[in-house]
């Protein structure tokens, strides 16, 4: 089944028509006892291309209607960590007990995301030139957060030790 818009006979069908339908369906099994351990999204952050050429943000769609759907898990993922303050994703986590956030890209460059998170630690910015790459690059090279901190307070140390022995 193809999700996400399409021409019916007489116009366009709305991919939240198809969401809600294949939802209702899963729910409606899940009652008479074939419940599936959960179901995850991912919610598109792009809209395609603006006229500077850059891609947009899209704002349009989201599965924040589909718990009212699917009464059972729901892994939601995307664009999470673009919003200021991650005022959605902490919205999202605190908004029931049966919504798990999965992340994806971020994980390459922070290691420690979840550690980054939940002490405000600033997130250190991926790199798609590394997705899929041979080799350890971008995969084994980025560090947490507490080490890269370390280090810098170590070198600040070396750096002002030396800079007093002049």
């Amino acid at each position: 089944m193809t999700l996400g818009g399409g021409s019916g006979v007489d116009g366009e069908i709305h991919c939240i028509a198809q969401y809600a339908f294949l939802y209702s369906e899963l729910e409606r099994r899940a009652k008479e006892g074939k419940r599936l351990a959960y179901v995850s999204n991912y919610e598109a952050r792009l809209a395609g291309f603006t006229k500077d050429g850059d891609f947009g943000l899209s704002t349009e769609y989201s599965f924040e209607w589909a718990s009212q759907i699917w009464t059972g898990v729901l892994i939601r993922a995307g664009g999470y960590l673009h919003i200021p303050g991650y005022k959605t994703l902490i919205a999202d986590v605190n908004g029931d007990d049966r919504t798990i956030i999965a992340f994806g890209r971020y994980f390459t460059s922070n290691p420690d995301l979840p550690s980054r998170l939940k002490n405000g630690y600033p997130l250190t910015p991926y790199d798609r030139s590394k997705f899929y790459a041979p080799g350890e690059d971008g995969y084994n090279t980025f560090t947490n957060y507490v080490v890269l901190s370390w280090r810098r307070k170590l070198l600040q140390y070396i750096f002002h030790f030396f800079r007093s022995k002049n």
